[in-house]
């Protein structure tokens, strides 16, 4: 037995088949090729082509070839590739066309593995499927393939981009506002379950409400009511290196002075939570992926009655 709301049974039926799961993963096997597989069509890649490939033979996926995923999967770098195969190491000239379907390539990883269609700067400088473009060159070839801005080739295919130094900010028709990538992630998970703003879960809820001791200011980025269970969430998203999230499960000082603030207001802000025996997650950056989010709250839309 399921217990969920009659909205979520409306929009994502195909999950309550009884072999979703399965099917899910036997979809995404199928997809899959092997590293054996994918040398295989490297090399006929080249006989095809004539001369040994580079960066451009898989920006965008050839016919009967593979794309660059596949090779970031295998080899890490299309530089990796060329050594193990023997080929001249190099890069193609990127014609201003393929720049900006680089671009969109890149904001379409966002979309999909995200669900976020809001593109920050550091979304495509820091996203690990460019080859050697920057984000100058990106301007340029908006500019010279289709004499628009980077703004605009966003704009026309679905996508925002976020003004430069503001970070994420966001304002839904409900009125929930968001003020960084991970809220903006988090708050669609919650959307997509079918979860409703001021209903289903609330925003910034002060933690003077929740213990009676505490008289400060501080806020909780999140309390969510499902399934009869109440569960309080806060995102550290200021602690986004490894060593600062660290500190923080070590109760080791910060030597930051703005980290090391963070970190003593996360202590306290879990102490609260613990002596009030609430239900709750703090999650760092590297947790607060869509992914990652379905496996840490799945037991929490999909409980079985006892």
């Amino acid at each position: 037995l399921i217990y969920t709301s009659w909205n979520q049974i409306q929009h994502f039926t195909y999950m309550y088949k009884p072999n979703y799961y399965e099917v899910l993963k036997n979809k995404k096997i199928s997809k899959q090729i092997s590293k054996e597989d994918a040398i295989e069509i490297v090399w006929k890649m080249y006989k095809k082509k004539g001369s040994p490939l580079c960066d451009c033979d898989f920006h965008a996926k050839q016919k009967d070839g593979i794309g660059i995923r596949t090779v970031y999967k295998y080899w890490g770098t299309v530089g990796n590739l060329q050594k193990e195969f023997g080929f001249p190491s190099g890069m193609c000239k990127m014609s201003d066309k393929d720049a900006v379907e680089e671009l969109l390539m890149i904001c379409n990883h966002i979309k999909n593995t995200e669900n976020r269609y809001i593109i920050t700067y550091k979304d495509v400088t820091n996203s690990g499927l460019n080859t050697y473009s920057t984000m100058q060159r990106y301007l340029e070839a908006c500019k010279s393939a289709y004499n628009k801005t980077i703004r605009d080739i966003l704009k026309d295919n679905g996508f925002e981009l976020q003004k430069s130094g503001c970070g994420m900010n966001y304002t839904y028709s409900d009125g929930e506002k968001i003020e960084s990538t991970y809220e903006y992630t988090f708050t669609n998970f919650l959307r997509s379950h079918g979860l409703k703003y001021n209903t289903d879960y609330f925003r910034s809820v002060k933690y003077s409400f929740l213990d009676d001791n505490y008289n400060g200011n501080m806020n909780c980025d999140y309390e969510i009511h499902l399934n009869n269970i109440v569960l309080y969430i806060e995102l550290a998203g200021i602690l986004t290196k490894e060593k600062y999230i660290k500190c923080y499960k070590e109760n080791i000082p910060i030597d930051k002075k703005s980290k090391e603030k963070y970190r003593q207001k996360l202590n306290i802000k879990r102490d609260i939570l613990e002596r009030n025996n609430l239900s709750s997650f703090i999650l760092f950056p590297p947790e607060i992926t869509t992914d990652n989010l379905e496996k840490i709250f799945s037991r929490y839309f999909y409980l079985e009655a006892s």
